[in-house]
């Protein structure tokens, strides 16, 4: 588990993962958050670590 979310040492750009979360949780969180719409989001290379890719829950949240 720690080397699926805390591998991150190898490039400076990204900080390694704290927390794991699935949909439902996140949802539940940003809702409680005052957040009014939580939705999946499309994977970006840009923005997130490609080799997370398969491992990860993206979600896009709107106040």
């Amino acid at each position: 588990m720690n080397l699926v979310f805390r591998d991150q040492d190898d490039d400076p750009m990204y900080t390694p993962h704290l927390w794991a979360y699935d949909h439902e949780k996140l949802v539940q969180l940003f809702t409680e958050a005052g957040f009014t719409t939580v939705e999946p989001w499309k994977f970006d290379p840009i923005m997130a670590n490609p080799k997370r890719r398969w491992g990860s829950v993206y979600a896009v949240a709107t106040k």
